[in-house]
């Protein structure tokens, strides 16, 4: 049995005395189980795996703490909460978004949520009588939009699709019992915070309500405290779990410290804290990252924006660790992810103690919280007055290493002997990190008392010492190091000679060359390695020689390294040709690399050697081939390019695909297109299509709308999508842009401006045509608009949009018959238009205005032909996949529809299957 010391875990519930507290925990941890109420906690059989039982015994932890939690809370009266006859608790609580088909993103929560009867009846809940009220608007269940059907959740360490989370219909629970449902609601407000969240259960005795965001900070179990000069961080303590729900109160601690000018925060994790989940993890960290920057979150994190005016975030001992890129630090990303408290608060007001006045720095230094103690001796130890030197003494013998550290780094700072000996004592006992910090703080020193001191600590070190003592000087570089570090570097035998030899070649010798030529001869392969890497880095004439040398002579023999290729890539010395031919030849090893450097230094008889071995390479090296050939202008290029299209190796395709790209030429136009009207396979279709999208002319173009009038509808959603890439490299498209939102205002004149601006630009662009057309009609120039949409039809007969602007114009200009005719003749064309279809609707619906009175008989069977048509035609559209219920309900086009029963039962299962984007 679990926990058998706690008395009311083996209690049954339904004993008479039986605390209130104690019946709603053994009802709850039933629940959770499938047990029961009166039955006590049994051992799990022997069936179960130890990992279930693992995940079921940490399971029961966290609802009894949450528990706990919501009956101890001193906002709470004990008492109500225990008496009511609905006592409702909520696990997992997930506030997400889905930004699937919809730019702005769908806000949506799901929990499971558990209800303990204390009551002495049944009672039923039905799944209409379960309402959140998010920000003070009231949400009910509702089918999810086929947009959300792929959406998942996680619900604790399980990853659960959106679309399997179904809430009951009905929660029946006898009395004494619990009952369980998931909740889920969509379309939630969406703001930068996370909403006021009130979960409402009405029941025959009334309506229960939950509390969600305070229910859930319960579980964050955070703590604030300001740290610091002036108490310039705040340091926020977790020790319970983060969700998107209580993230919200992170946020909200850190706005009141921004509207009190605090601009310092590190956020901290205890030992008890949970561990993160991924969403949870990746959105601390890209605003630890972004805070203080211009940089922007991505638009898919689902959780409260930090403030702007917390330039500085910090995390700090995250559960699980943080992985060594997150922690990284350089000088353009400084570390926003440390192991410790004491590092993240030092991080945090490095600048704060480098600039506060002296005297409190001093009383930082000697009376701080110990994170504040660290972070003024570390960062602003160096500042405070010679008298004080003595007292830095003691702390860098303090029993504590962290203070230890931050004292000897303090240090460093001073030129007094005693401050120098220190140094140098822990130096010589070469315990890390202490020994490390104090060779920094010789190192880094502006006083050539210390200088001179480390280096007698070199001449004397132990093999060990010296060997992390040359380390570190390399990362200062000073010339007083250069003359020590060559005489260690020149003697191959040193135990760390190879750290000498790079530190040297950071810090210089006058003689630095001529070592790297003699240990390039060395009979020592890391000693050779050493020297050719620095040399092959280094640009001057001499340092080239050596490793071009080494170089040729390695590849007689032996297959080029990566830093031996680049080397010639650099310099593109032909001797390497035939070397390079033999490995291409007879070699495996690195054969991509070779064929790549031979592309750059090579020649025609170089490509007609690549067209040999074609055949027998792999495919990421025909790849490599592929391109080379593009590049010389190889006459066999397109021939292989031919095959790579028609085959089935993806990669393949989109090398021939670009090479045929920057080629240009007719008959590379011509293959592309080709390729798109044979091939059956997807990414043919979207490689070649963004090719002829990437050459931008008319005849590619062209070549792309006549493949647009294929009968394949995949097909033409990859054209399409090419051709508005296209559109938005027009010289044109700025004027195009303006012209639209000119339009979305109703100011038609200015729109008529941009597009006729657009069309002098780029006279080829159909959309601005049709756009023009578009604006004409609105000020009554019907002639000139036909003329427009005619032009857009020239350049591009898949015109859908124009073809029913022109039956709108021929309406509108009283040739109604004309218009069906128009409309008539290009249904099947568009037979899977969901655009042509909705505008066909609005000619119906124009005609139908202008059909005259429909007292006479035979007007009245003309009026209910189109008013039928002009419906079907709508509900075609919606089938299709026209989702604007919104645009629908106000298009004057479809006044003549919009009382009809029929036009308002299609907008309203609209509204249902697809939320407005």
């Amino acid at each position: 049995h679990r926990r058998r010391h706690r008395g009311d875990i083996g209690r049954p519930a339904n004993t008479v005395g039986a605390c209130p507290t104690t019946t709603i925990r053994l009802m709850l941890l039933a629940a959770i189980t499938g047990m029961s109420a009166g039955h006590c906690l049994a051992q799990p059989s022997g069936e179960k795996s130890q990992t279930e039982i693992r995940s079921l015994k940490e399971r029961l932890e966290a609802v009894e703490q949450k528990l706990e939690k919501l009956l101890s809370d001193p906002r709470t009266s004990t008492t109500d909460a225990t008496n009511r006859a609905v006592v409702p608790l909520l696990e997992s609580p997930y506030l997400g978004v889905s930004f699937v088909g919809n730019r702005g993103g769908i806000q949506f929560f799901t929990a499971r949520l558990i209800v303990a009867n204390l009551s002495p009846d049944t009672i039923t809940i039905q799944r209409t009588d379960i309402t959140l009220q998010a920000d003070g608007e009231v949400y009910s269940y509702m089918d999810l939009p086929r947009t959300m059907q792929h959406q998942t959740i996680q619900d604790g360490n399980h990853t659960l699709r959106l679309s399997n989370v179904r809430p009951k219909r009905e929660l029946r629970i006898p009395a004494g019992g619990t009952g369980t449902t998931y909740l889920r609601f969509v379309n939630l407000p969406r703001t930068p915070d996370v909403p006021k969240l009130v979960l409402r259960i009405a029941t025959g005795d009334g309506t229960t309500e939950v509390d969600i965001n305070r229910q859930a900070n319960h579980t964050l179990a955070m703590q604030t405290e300001r740290v610091g000069p002036r108490g310039s961080l705040l340091l926020i303590t977790i020790a319970g779990e983060i969700n998107a729900v209580n993230a919200g109160a992170i946020v909200t601690a850190l706005r009141q410290m921004s509207e009190q000018k605090i601009s310092r925060a590190v956020i901290r994790w205890t030992d008890q804290a949970a561990p993160l989940q991924p969403a949870v993890r990746n959105w601390l960290i890209q605003s630890a990252r972004a805070a203080g920057t211009t940089r922007q979150l991505s638009r898919n994190i689902a959780f409260p924006v930090i403030p702007g005016g917390i330039r500085e975030l910090h995390l700090a001992e995250i559960p699980g660790g943080a992985s060594p890129a997150t922690a990284s630090t350089s000088r353009n990303r400084p570390a926003r992810v440390h192991t410790t408290t004491t590092h993240a608060v030092r991080a945090a007001l490095q600048t704060a103690y480098e600039r506060v006045p002296v005297r409190e720095l001093v009383a930082a230094i000697e009376t701080g919280s110990r994170p504040a103690r660290i972070a003024a001796l570390s960062a602003g130890g160096g500042r405070l007055p010679a008298e004080k030197l003595p007292q830095l003494l003691r702390y860098a013998d303090d029993g504590d290493p962290e203070i230890q550290q931050a004292a000897l780094e303090a240090l460093g700072h001073f030129g007094e002997q005693r401050a120098v000996d220190k140094l140098v004592q822990y130096v010589r006992r070469n315990v890390a990190p202490l020994s490390d910090v104090a060779i920094m703080g010789l190192a880094a020193s502006r006083f050539p008392i210390a200088h001179q001191a480390l280096l007698d600590v070199l001449h004397n070190a132990t093999p060990e010492s010296r060997k992390r003592i040359v380390g570190i000087l390399a990362e200062y570089p000073r010339p007083a190091w250069s003359g020590a570090i060559y005489e260690y570097a020149s003697d191959p035998n040193a135990d760390g000679a190879i750290e000498a030899i790079k530190a040297l070649a950071r810090i210089g010798h006058p003689k630095l060359v001529e070592l790297l030529a003699r240990l390039l001869h060395e009979d020592h392969k890391p000693f050779q390695q050493t020297a050719f890497s620095l040399l092959a880095e280094r640009t001057d004439e001499a340092s080239e020689q050596l490793a071009m040398q080494h170089t040729l002579k390695h590849i007689e023999t032996l297959p080029p390294t990566n830093q031996m290729l680049n080397l010639l890539n650099r310099t593109r010395d032909q001797r390497a040709l035939p070397l390079l031919l033999k490995h291409l030849e007879h070699g495996r090893q690195n054969r991509a690399g070779v064929i790549s450097t031979l592309a750059r230094i090579g020649d025609q008889t170089t490509a007609d050697v690549f067209v040999r071995r074609y055949p027998n390479l792999q495919p990421s090296e025909q790849i490599v081939i592929l391109d080379a050939l593009a590049s010389l202008k190889s006459p066999h290029f397109r021939r292989l390019a031919g095959e790579a299209l028609r085959g089935q190796h993806s990669s393949l395709v989109n090398a021939a695909a670009r090479g045929l790209q920057e080629d240009g030429s007719p008959e590379a136009l011509k293959m592309l297109k080709q390729a798109l009207l044979d091939s059956k396979r997807s990414t043919t279709w979207m490689y070649a299509a963004n090719a002829l999208s990437a050459l931008g002319t008319p005849e590619a173009r062209a070549a792309l709308r006549e493949v647009a009038q294929t009968n394949n509808a995949s097909r033409i959603g990859y054209v399409r999508n090419a051709l508005r890439n296209m559109v938005n490299r027009s010289p044109g498209y700025s004027s195009w842009r303006m012209g639209q939102q000119a339009e979305k205002q109703k100011q038609w004149n200015q729109a008529l401006e941009h597009y006729s601006k657009s069309l002098e630009a780029d006279p080829a662009l159909p959309e601005a045509w049709t756009a023009r057309g578009r604006t004409r009609l609105q000020l009554k120039g019907f002639t000139e608009a036909m003329d427009d949409f005619n032009m857009a039809l020239k350049l591009d007969p898949g015109n859908s949009i124009a073809v029913t602007e022109i039956a709108i114009a021929q309406v509108r200009t009283g040739h109604t018959d004309k218009a069906l005719e128009t409309i008539d003749a290009a249904t099947e064309r568009f037979a899977k238009d969901a655009t042509f279809a909705y505008n066909a609707a609005c000619v119906f619906s124009l005609a139908l205005e202008a059909a005259g009175s429909p007292d006479q008989p035979e007007s009245t069977k003309r009026v209910n032909e189109l008013r039928t048509r002009s419906l079907n035609e709508f509900e075609r559209a919606s089938r299709l996949g026209f989702q604007n219920a919104a645009h629908a309900a106000g298009d004057p086009d479809l006044k003549s529809l919009r009382q009809l029963p029929r036009f308002q039962s299609l907008l309203e299962r609209m509204k249902q299957t697809a939320p407005e984007p």
